[in-house]
């Protein structure tokens, strides 16, 4: 039997919906809560297609953080992540892995480089820097 690897999800960078699409094609959603998501693509190409079976398996988004707690509620009732962190570090004994969801590349450093000191397994969204 397979063990479900639990994931972290870091998001929320103006104009990028990634945390709800992300953890939703994890997790499946809530057609209620997604509906009212601020980017509709995302709710109408999820509605295009049947969990469990074209979504991923064996990895759900069991954890999330952003820096606006409003925002983290809604993005975990939409994408079903069970549990709001109120901190970053909060992630590092909760999860098997993290999903950096932003897209501002000025942050990614900052926000990623405990993870990565620890051996915690992290995806950077892009781009992954604006520099060497």
């Amino acid at each position: 039997m397979n063990r479900i690897l639990n994931l972290g999800i870091i998001g929320e960078s103006p104009g990028n919906g990634h945390p709800y699409s992300w953890a939703a094609i994890f997790n499946g959603f809530n057609k209620e809560a997604m509906s009212i998501c601020p980017y509709p693509v995302i709710n109408n190409y999820l509605n295009d297609h049947k969990y469990p079976n074209d979504f991923i398996r064996d990895a759900c988004v069991s954890h999330i953080w952003t820096q606006n707690k409003s925002s983290s509620i809604k993005i975990a009732q939409a994408s079903k992540i069970p549990f709001i962190v109120e901190n970053l570090l909060e992630l590092t004994d909760k999860v098997d892995a993290i999903l950096l969801a932003r897209d501002d590349a000025e942050n990614h450093y900052n926000q990623s480089k405990e993870f990565i000191k620890l051996g915690i397994p992290i995806f950077i969204d892009k781009p992954l820097a604006l520099s060497v």
